[in-house]
C-alpha cells in the first residue's frame, strides 16, 4: 500500500534528494517549498507522514509542527523534522503524545528509511527486512 507523505523544504537539492531515495513504489511524496502552504494543505489532504525542514521560508519548521498541534480536531500524523542541530533542540524526545523524530543533515538514506518506517509504525525486524532489500 502506498504511503502519501508531504515533503516541506524549500531546497530543490534536499527534496530531489528525498524523492530518489524513497522513489520505490511504497511512498508518494508531494511537496511544499513553504510552511504556510502545507499548513493549508494539511488541512483539506490526507497524508500518512511529514517531513518538514526545521528552516523553511516565511514560517520556520518548529512554528509549522506547533501550528499544527495546536489545531483542533486534527490528527497530527507522524512527523521527521530535518536539521542542522545534532542536539534536535528538544524534539527528540517530545513533551507531548506524538510520533516524531529529527535526523540531522546530511540525510543518509538508511537512517531516512529506518526511521519513516519506525514512525509509521513498522516493527524493527519488518523495517530492516525492507532496508536490505531496498539496498542489497
Amino acid at each position: 500500500m502506498t504511503k502519501t507523505i508531504l515533503v516541506v523544504d524549500d531546497s530543490k537539492q534536499s527534496s530531489n534528494f528525498l524523492e530518489h531515495t524513497l522513489a520505490n513504489g511504497r511512498y508518494l511524496l508531494k511537496h511544499e517549498d513553504s510552511a504556510n502552504k502545507a499548513l493549508r494543505r494539511v488541512q483539506n489532504e490526507n497524508f500518512d507522514a511529514l517531513i518538514i525542514d526545521m528552516f523553511t521560508v516565511a514560517m520556520e519548521g518548529r512554528k509549522l509542527f506547533h501550528a499544527l498541534l495546536s489545531r483542533t480536531n486534527f490528527t497530527v500524523p507522524p512527523v521527521i523534522l530535518l536539521t542542522l542541530d545534532t542536539q534536535h533542540e528538544g524534539y527528540s524526545n517530545p513533551p507531548w503524545d506524538h510520533k516524531i523524530s529529527c535526523i540531522t543533515k546530511p540525510l543518509k538514506p538508511t537512517e531516512l528509511i529506518w526511521t519513516l518506517e519506525k514512525l509509521m509504525a513498522v516493527t524493527a525486524g519488518e523495517a530492516r527486512h525492507k532496508l536490505v532489500n531496498a539496498y542489497p
